[in-house]
């Protein structure tokens, strides 16, 4: 006689049936969490998404102009040629700040004194009116800001750590220029000569390429 055990279950089965329903379940637990940003209303992502591309245009973007001058350098009667803001020093130096256009942008000292529809305009893209809030703040240095107060709540929100280029200079002692290869014009009676950005001077290769002189 034949036993019939069709009703019993293996073991296997019963251990691999609890540790799939074990993951399941956490699994499950997990999904609020990943889609919580999804579960957000279209209001407050829009305006995530608002400050979001604000701050990556200010930190990473040169900024345009329609007349090709940099915008910074625009004069305030101008002021119409410029199309977007950004304070970066050029597009291949995200995250790296020109202190020249952070003054124009916050208008320290006044310069263009733009109005608030001026800067979303230039800055804030959408069909939307937002108000806006944007500072700046420079360990050492007081905080610039331009916009509107911030409210207790209903307003998106973004940061961005960068680095500001300060301005430098070079001295060249008067005795260097009198070397082979050096091409520069000294002011009369002038011990040294401060290369601005407005100047420049040639150096030969050749001299560059010396390995006999100490590169100290």
């Amino acid at each position: 006689m034949m036993k019939n055990d069709s009703g019993l279950l293996s073991l296997d089965f019963i251990v691999g049936f609890t540790v799939f329903l074990a993951a399941f379940i956490v699994v499950i637990g997990m999904l609020p969490g990943v889609y919580v940003n999804i579960q957000s209303s279209s209001a407050d992502s829009g305006r995530d998404m608002t400050a979001y591309r604000t701050g990556v245009i200010l930190a990473e973007d040169s900024g345009i102009s329609s007349d090709g001058i940099p915008w910074e350098q625009q004069s305030p009667m101008c002021r119409e040629n410029i199309v977007r803001f950004g304070l970066a020093v050029s597009k291949e130096t995200p995250n790296i700040l020109s202190p020249e256009k952070i003054e124009r942008f916050f208008n320290v000292p006044a310069y263009f004194n733009l109005t608030a529809d001026e800067y979303r305009a230039k800055l804030l893209f959408g069909e939307r009116h937002r108000n806006f809030n944007i500072s700046f703040r420079e360990d050492g240095k007081e905080t610039l800001y331009i916009g509107d107060r911030v409210p207790d709540a209903g307003y998106g929100f973004s940061k961005r750590y960068v680095k500001v280029k300060d301005a430098g200079r070079l001295v060249v002692p008067v005795e260097d220029l009198t070397r082979d290869g050096v091409t520069i014009e000294l002011p009369e009676g002038a011990d040294e000569y401060i290369y601005r950005n407005t100047s420049s001077f040639i150096l030969s290769h050749a001299n560059l390429s010396d390995r006999s002189v100490t590169p100290a």
